[in-house]
């Protein structure tokens, strides 16, 4: 709310009202997470992405050492199924 006046009117009003402050306070908490989390969400997305890729790419010996023990287990696990 831009209008302080309105504000104070919400708050009182709020008081007033029998659990009105807890939803108030509710409420304002729930926008404001919202409001940070687009923000947080529109930002660091893709730098995130660029980070982790710059950390861990996709041709790394960490990825193929990975790739290859999976292939490993993944063949002696068909080699001793016993069907």
């Amino acid at each position: 709310m831009a209008n302080p006046v309105i504000h104070a009117l919400v708050i009182i009003a709020a008081i007033i009202i029998p659990g009105g402050l807890l939803v108030y306070v509710g409420w304002r908490a729930s926008k404001a997470k919202l409001s940070r989390s687009k923000k947080c969400k529109k930002s660091s997305l893709g730098a995130a992405r660029n980070a982790f890729f710059r950390m861990y790419p996709k041709d790394s010996l960490r990825a193929k050492s990975r790739k290859n023990h999976l292939e490993r287990a993944k063949t002696f696990r068909h080699r001793n199924s016993g069907k």
